[in-house]
């Protein structure tokens, strides 16, 4: 049986680890706060600059990229527009530890903020038309552009 010092340093772990994502939940934006646009929900491929990249939208092919991603710790995982958000952020950004698992949880949220600080925009972590319009997305042959 565990000692109560290692028992209590446990659950002191464990409690910081939930406050942690009870603060991010708190402070995360709402889908109205995020300019009261329709969620991304796959992606779109767009020609810029000579290569294809790949853009978060609504739908695919005719699908709008005016969408926006919250914060949302209940999603479920492989949702396609976070992939490519998410591949975006680690192969265009220099996000290399951010996992590419498809659910917009604390590790992405933190990930948009940064790059929304990094770029001058109101950093509040959900992805959205001035977020997707800083960025760089993946594009084809493992280069990067720009919308």
């Amino acid at each position: 049986m565990p000692s109560r010092s290692v028992r209590n340093q446990a659950l002191a772990a464990v409690g910081a680890f939930a406050a942690a994502v009870a603060l991010l939940t708190a402070t995360a934006p709402t889908s109205a706060a995020a300019g009261g646009y329709p969620t991304c929900t796959f992606y779109k491929t767009i020609s810029s600059g000579g290569l294809n990249i790949k853009v978060p939208s609504t739908a695919a092919p005719s699908g709008t990229t005016t969408c926006n991603l919250v914060l949302n710790p209940n999603a479920k995982s492989d949702d396609a527009a976070v992939k490519v958000l998410q591949t975006s952020l680690k192969t265009c950004e220099g996000y290399s530890y951010l996992d590419v698992d498809g659910a917009y949880g604390p590790q992405t949220f933190l990930a948009v903020k940064a790059l929304q600080s990094k770029y001058g925009l109101d950093a509040d972590g959900y992805y959205g038309p001035q977020t997707r319009n800083a960025m760089k997305h993946a594009g084809s042959l493992g280069r990067c552009g720009r919308v």
